[in-house]
């Protein structure tokens, strides 16, 4: 992808010499990625770092990222604080747009993600670094 857009001007030989790169150089690539989808699927065809077929299976699952902008407000849900929002982006780089909410509880962020007349989908969040709770039988 790099060699067609440009966006750094080395060419790195591994992931972790990408991961290496300050978080901001990561993000230009990752804006340019999501800004040129068509490339996922033309790195799978060309398979320039020739991956194995499931290393190429999880190239080619990126393509169904949902990007977008978020518009959020603060607010409270049942009493505890809590944020709303509307967003706009892409979905499988068809346009798409919706709304969503997330509430604290505890230490978690639960919440609803709506696609405007599509799917919706429950998350709940945790704070990097923190283990997972035993699952509720």
């Amino acid at each position: 992808m790099n060699q067609r857009l440009k966006v750094i001007p080395d060419t790195l030989a591994s992931p972790d010499e990408f991961a290496a790169l300050s978080p901001g150089v990561r993000l230009q690539v990752r804006d340019a990625l999501n800004a040129n989808l068509p490339l996922i699927e033309a790195f799978v065809d060309e398979n320039p770092a020739h991956g194995s077929d499931d290393e190429l299976d999880i190239v080619r699952s990126w393509r169904h990222l949902v990007h977008g902008q978020m518009d959020g407000k603060p607010t409270t849900r049942e009493g505890e604080p809590a944020v709303e929002w509307t967003w706009d982006g892409t979905d499988e780089m068809d346009p798409a747009q919706g709304r969503g909410w997330a509430v604290v509880k505890g230490d978690e962020l639960h919440g609803m993600i709506f696609f405007h007349g599509g799917d919706d989908s429950e998350f709940v969040a945790k704070m990097k670094g923190q283990s997972p709770k035993e699952p509720k039988p």
